[in-house]
């Protein structure tokens, strides 16, 4: 595998980071289309591909619908790891997909470690390999 560096104009920059998909959801449509490709260059399968998507773990819309809450104060790192399995093709179906996740994707931290029924089950399937 090559790896080509360019660099873009200001223009198309702007474009990116101020449309109407979000950059981490071009960002990840993009990992998972050169995984599909450099596995079909390899002539091996090329399923969906399975994302840990990394964001930051302040969900303050849900614990509260009402502004009550604010962990902006909060000292130390929170983050969140959520495994995605992307077959959504290009950066709008990426970025519906991960909005339909419930939760805020907060649920399945909480159910693969904290509730032992559901963290059983959980566990028994395969990390993903590449996060992002």
């Amino acid at each position: 595998m090559t790896i080509t560096m360019a660099f873009t104009d200001p223009e198309l920059t702007a474009r990116l980071l101020t449309g109407a998909v979000p950059v981490t959801d071009v960002l990840a449509a993009a990992t998972a289309r050169a995984l599909t490709d450099w596995r079909r260059h390899r002539r091996q399968p090329t399923p969906a591909p399975l994302l840990a998507l990394e964001t930051h773990g302040r969900s303050d819309a849900v614990v509260s619908d009402h502004d009550e809450v604010d962990t902006g104060d909060t000292a130390g790192l929170l983050s969140m790891i959520d495994p995605v399995r992307l077959d959504a093709d290009g950066a709008r179906g990426v970025a519906a997909q991960v909005a339909a996740i419930p939760g805020a994707a907060i649920d399945y931290g909480l159910l693969r470690y904290l509730r032992e029924d559901t963290a059983e089950r959980l566990g028994t399937h395969r990390d993903p390999q590449v996060l992002l």
